[in-house]
């Protein structure tokens, strides 16, 4: 598997939010560990409530499966895989391969996919992240229904100082196919961020590390700039919260937030 890209060139980063944001649980112990540890956990896709996330189903584009471009991708992928191989026994098992229609079958289309999936899902940790603090859908499904936090994380200063990946997930009704000569950069890409537009109001980015699946990084305080509290977290809680954070946090922004009595939305108040 080759390596996920590490991210975008400093320059680049011009076009990505400044703040990414993580809604959490207050109840949830592990959760609370980015609020009080500055841990980041990058989690495998399987953990996921979205049951396609980085499985989507094997399939070339059928246009592209020409018995040309059949025995020139076996061939591109024997002289990779086996660089000792000789150029006659290369054109010998493509054409073996063409001709048996290996690279359309269902049944070995299935298992590489299976392949795959299960590669990613040992290789990649990922932290999903939402685009902005007041969605009020990802309040309720995410924060425990308003009664959690959500942190702005600082993009430029982890993207510099851990170099995840940074990617903008795409949303579309149909589950994309594959290139038959995609980049395998590309190609990763595509199924570690491509969702249902069903999960499109989520306007979700991700920090993606490879080799780091199921592990926490310590971010440092320089990681967090802003703290919100939700509406329905009970006001006792708040102002203890609150306390304890200033006490954490030189620097850091802490937000209340409130439900609006005109507009279906989540009104924000800083505190500190």
């Amino acid at each position: 598997m080759e390596k996920l890209i590490t991210g975008f060139a400093d320059e680049n980063l011009t076009g990505m939010p400044e703040v990414l944001y993580k809604y959490r649980d207050y109840g949830d112990k592990w959760h609370k560990r980015l609020l009080f540890n500055t841990e980041l956990y990058f989690t495998s896709a399987d953990k996921f409530n979205d049951p396609y996330d980085a499985s989507l189903p094997f399939e070339y584009k059928q246009e592209q499966l020409t018995p040309e471009n059949i025995f020139l991708k076996h061939s591109q992928m024997l002289k990779k895989q086996y660089p000792q191989m000789s150029e006659t026994e290369i054109h010998n098992i493509s054409y073996e391969h063409q001709i048996a229609g290996t690279i359309n079958d269902k049944v070995l289309q299935e298992r590489y996919s299976d392949n795959v999936n299960k590669d990613i899902y040992k290789t990649f940790g990922i932290v999903s992240l939402a685009s902005e603090p007041t969605n009020l859908l990802m309040w309720s499904h995410y924060a425990n229904c308003h009664t959690g936090f959500c942190i702005g994380l600082d993009t430029k200063f982890i993207f510099k100082n851990f170099q995840p990946s940074l990617n903008q997930v795409m949303y579309s009704d149909d589950i994309p196919k594959i290139d038959l000569f995609e980049d395998m950069i590309v190609f990763f890409v595509k199924l570690l961020c491509t969702k249902s537009k069903h999960w499109e109001y989520e306007k979700e980015y991700r920090f993606i590390s490879r080799d780091f699946v199921n592990k926490s990084m310590d971010i440092t305080e320089w990681g967090l700039k802003e703290i919100y509290l939700g509406a329905k977290m009970p006001q006792q809680e708040k102002h203890k919260l609150i306390e304890e954070l200033k006490k954490q946090y030189s620097k850091i922004k802490i937000f209340d937030c409130s439900l609006n009595n005109a507009e279906f939305k989540v009104d924000t108040m800083q505190v500190y």
